[in-house]
């Protein structure tokens, strides 16, 4: 009797976070590199993507349209993405000298009122750490 009390109110308390997760998000804001890019990168520098990307830098959709539409319950919305292949997380991106860093893409967004509802996430060093690693004068 002692143990199926217990085993109640261990599970009982394994079911309070999930509740608190739960949180309704307006939107989900994204900043970062090549891994949340949805297209930003191949529609501005103008190259032809491969069939299966849609101009992503994956074989599909990148975890952020996985995260918002499968686990937030949101549709994704492509205004909301401020990432770009090859960010880097100060102010250069290293296909062209003209496209935005992380830096960039916060200032753009922070050019109107934040959505206090929003879910915000940063995905973003992998191409410090790739540049270093070509270019060891900068390591």
């Amino acid at each position: 009797m002692k143990n199926k009390f217990l085993l109640k109110y261990i599970l009982i308390l394994c079911y309070l976070p999930i509740q608190a997760w739960s949180f309704p998000y307006s939107e989900i804001y994204v900043f970062g590199d090549s891994l949340s890019d949805t297209g930003r990168l191949f529609e501005a520098i103008e190259l032809p993507s491969v069939p299966y990307s849609e101009g992503r830098f994956s074989d599909g959709e990148v975890w952020v349209e996985i995260l918002a539409e499968d686990f937030l319950d949101l549709s994704y919305n492509p205004q909301t993405n401020f990432a770009w292949g090859g960010a880097t997380t100060g102010t250069t991106n290293v296909f062209h000298e003209d496209l935005p860093g992380l830096q960039q893409q916060v200032d753009t967004y922070l050019e109107k009122a934040a959505d206090p509802n929003g879910l915000y996430v940063i995905w973003a060093g992998s191409n410090d750490f790739l540049s270093g690693v070509t270019n060891p004068e900068q390591t």
